[in-house]
């Protein structure tokens, strides 16, 4: 189960009654890209949006802001999906990241 995981995160957070309202794996193709954009999702607002790599490599790159970011393996980061953001995978393996989105629970 990923969850511990998430608790843990969330746990660096200080949440108390974490809630988790979106939870997906996600595949970048060998080759592949995520063209720029912004998060539409009404949760985006108010959540945390955390990508922890599962599989990537020195060839994946994020860019939030038009800032580069080679996120690495078995880390979590936060990204700010209200802003611009996009992914390029120039690897010949797959990327793919565990992400998830959390908040606490104001009851």
């Amino acid at each position: 189960s990923l969850l511990p995981v998430m608790n843990h995160v969330s746990s660096i957070y200080g949440f108390t009654r974490p809630l988790y309202p979106r939870v997906m794996l996600a595949c970048l193709s060998a080759g592949q890209r995520i063209d720029l954009h912004i998060d539409a999702m009404k949760s985006t607002r108010h959540a945390h949006k955390i990508h922890i790599p599962v599989r990537t490599g020195p060839d994946v790159i994020m860019k939030v802001a038009g800032i580069e970011h080679r996120l690495r393996q078995g880390y979590a980061y936060e990204i700010n999906n209200c802003l611009p953001h996009e992914a390029v995978n120039n690897s010949t393996s797959d990327r793919l990241h565990f992400i998830f989105e959390m908040y606490d629970d104001p009851e």
